[in-house]
């Protein structure tokens, strides 16, 4: 089985989320707002048919596009070839790996095991939401401490923070500041965000990433701020970003933005972006 482009995926997400399969305005609409054009993804529907992921009943003007490929499938084909093609096909090799090559002890080797636990319930979270996006009405609310949230985000990305030199800082002035939210959700576009941000500063003499949390002077609702002092992006790019499979990366699937954009709409927020062209990016998650 071929594997598939980050943009394929998407497509192949909306494409399973829908029972019998659909036309190509039907998989357009299944897909998050704003929506992509219906070229892009006429284009991307085109490649799944000749990588056999798509197949379509009674080719005619309005073809009927339906997943040969179950999603279940895919994603155990995905897991199982990072496992033989560096494990030797075996699960316990990979922890062997982490055990031997880190010097993991008992106690580091649990926590990472429940860190990958959370966040795989938070992806398979995350994915779920995504292909049933415009169908949600609500989420799992409830209310949570922004330093626990930093706290996580944290444990999780300090070991690749640390590999690439980047400094991290947080700044969180009343520990007691909570919100209401999806804790998995909200995790999710956090990781989206930090990732950005450390893409960005890669060039940088002194990479730096700033994290916080504070109460909007306006209304008196939380902000979280994700910030860094990388290469920045101009106005033009700026306006773009949002959009889907947009993206300034070569390997970007330029879905995340717009993921995290519906996410923060659904909490009855929104995400706003500032940035000056070669000096820095923040963008500001308002509840």
């Amino acid at each position: 089985m071929k594997t598939l482009t980050k943009a394929e995926e998407q497509v192949m997400q909306a494409l399973w989320s829908l029972d019998n399969g659909g036309m190509l305005k039907d998989i357009v609409e299944a897909m998050p707002s704003p929506k992509a054009h219906h070229n892009t993804v006429a284009t991307l529907l085109k490649i799944l048919v000749e990588k056999k992921f798509v197949g379509i009943k009674n080719p005619s003007r309005y073809n009927h596009y339906y997943p040969l490929v179950k999603m279940d499938e895919y994603s155990n084909m995905t897991l199982s070839g990072l496992a033989k093609g560096y494990f030797e096909g075996s699960y316990q090799n990979v922890v062997s790996f982490l055990v031997d090559k880190k010097k993991l002890s008992v106690d580091d080797l649990e926590l990472g095991i429940e860190t990958i636990k959370r966040r795989s319930e938070g992806l398979l979270k995350f994915a779920e939401t995504y292909r049933n996006l415009n169908k949600i009405t609500t989420l799992n609310l409830k209310k949570i401490f922004v330093r626990d949230i930093f706290e996580n985000l944290l444990q999780l990305m300090q070991p690749t923070l640390e590999q690439k030199n980047i400094e991290i800082e947080t700044i969180l002035k009343d520990p007691d500041l909570s919100l209401d939210a999806d804790t998995n959700l909200l995790e999710q576009v956090l990781i989206n965000l930090v990732v950005n941000a450390i893409e960005a500063v890669k060039e940088k003499d002194q990479p730096r990433i700033v994290l916080s949390a504070f109460l909007n002077n306006n209304n008196r609702k939380p902000v979280i701020k994700v910030a860094d002092n990388g290469s920045g992006m101009p106005a033009e790019i700026l306006e773009k970003i949002f959009i889907p499979f947009f993206s300034t990366k070569k390997s970007g699937s330029g879905i995340g933005l717009s993921l995290c954009k519906q996410i923060m709409m659904l909490h009855k927020g929104n995400i706003q972006v500032q940035s000056i062209d070669g000096e820095g990016t923040a963008f500001l998650l308002q509840f």
